[in-house]
């Protein structure tokens, strides 16, 4: 249902995510944990279309959001 693969975010020099993937089926309810600075809320932001990504593919649902 939702898949993210090789997620990549930088903000000026700073790597934020380093290539993360996962899958969540259908049905399935998953939490993001860690610590402050792990990248949580820019995952969220680019699962939400609210920022982009540098590199990686996210779909959910089998759309496509790049």
């Amino acid at each position: 249902m939702i898949n993210v693969s090789k997620l990549r975010k930088t903000f000026d020099t700073l790597e934020v995510l380093k290539g993360i993937s996962f899958n969540i089926p259908k049905g399935e309810c998953y939490g993001l944990l860690g610590p402050n600075g792990a990248g949580k809320t820019t995952t969220i932001s680019i699962m939400s279309t609210m920022i982009e990504a540098n590199e990686g593919d996210v779909s959910i649902a089998g759309y496509d959001l790049t």
